[in-house]
């Protein structure tokens, strides 16, 4: 009998501090809020501060999302935390002082980069990892810091990025699970989004990066429903990256399917790269019922994109 890896619990944690467009306005940066929500659909994002580090606030992500599995830290058997913004530069990984914070005992811990796509990515790793019967609960984190890595005067990407973190506690279910997953990346578009070292700023080509986005959802969506033996038709609550409004939107007309299947929290949040798409199942859990088809699609620098089906417990 197949072994199904499925989501236990979510949780999520935003920074208090909040940062509106009439904000990024009186830093001095040229821009409106109107041309920022024409652009983005971005009304406000959160902004970590200095206490507020990738490893806090994927502490907070995760103490919510055991309560919801009803575990105790004890119970993990690995954790793994997806982010572009660890805390040092080289060593040690987020996730080792996840597991220091949480009081998790030795369970391996390690941090995984695939920029916005990094949840996606680790469903896929997490799933493969319980199906082969090797451990039973995985905590997996995304969290990311990208306000610290933007120049506030750069109009093109200070505007876009807030902070955040979103976790899922993965265990054995019975049925259902995570039923599909499908990872592509092109490295011929690395330019086209990066955070060099020096400056230390992100860097992007905001109309490449928009021209890719919208190629590579669609097909990734159907590969995806494809390998899992379902259509368009069977989704009931799409979650996609929350990059730009646009993109999503987008997403959702090419698809076929009606807005209000689509989890959407980019007019709050901003851009929270990995963290995204894990604050959005938290937010919205309270709305999805057992049996729900949930889509999830992450897309960002690599350039990496990726697919999940989940049916939800």
């Amino acid at each position: 009998m197949k072994r199904c890896a499925g989501i236990l619990g979510v949780g999520a944690y935003v920074p208090e501090t909040v940062c509106t467009n009439h904000d990024i306005v009186a830093r001095g940066v040229e821009t409106s809020h109107d041309w920022i929500v024409a652009r983005t659909g971005i009304h406000e994002r959160r902004l970590a501060t200095a206490h507020e580090t990738t490893t806090v606030m994927s502490i907070n992500a995760a103490q919510a999302a055991l309560e919801t599995a009803g575990i105790s830290a004890r119970d993990l058997d690995m954790i793994v935390v997806a982010t572009t913004t660890p805390d040092y530069r080289g060593f040690p990984s987020v996730a080792s002082q996840v597991q220091v914070g949480l009081g998790a005992g030795h369970c391996p811990a390690w941090d995984l980069s695939a920029a916005c796509s990094g949840f996606v990515y680790g469903l896929d790793v997490v799933t493969r990892l319980i199906e082969s019967g090797a451990y039973q609960h995985v905590l997996l984190i995304a969290a990311d810091r990208l306000s610290h890595r933007v120049d506030w005067s750069d109009r093109s990407t200070c505007i876009l990025f807030g902070d955040g973190a979103g976790a899922v506690v993965m265990g054995r279910v019975n049925a259902g699970g995570v039923v599909a997953t499908s990872l592509h990346a092109d490295g011929s578009h690395g330019s086209i989004l990066s955070l060099p070292n020096d400056p230390p700023y992100i860097d992007m080509d905001g109309q490449s990066v928009f021209k890719v986005a919208v190629n590579c959802v669609v097909p990734s969506v159907m590969e995806a429903l494809d390998l899992a033996g379902l259509t368009v038709a069977d989704i009931d609550w799409f979650v996609p990256h929350q990059a730009n409004q646009r993109i999503m939107d987008h997403a959702v007309k090419k698809l076929g399917l009606p807005a209000n299947r689509m989890v959407c929290n980019i007019d709050r949040y901003g851009n929270t790269s990995a963290a995204s798409i894990p604050i959005g199942l938290a937010e919205s859990q309270s709305k999805f019922k057992s049996g729900d088809v949930i889509v999830i699609i992450g897309f960002g620098a690599g350039f990496t994109w990726g697919t999940g089906v989940i049916i939800w417990e």
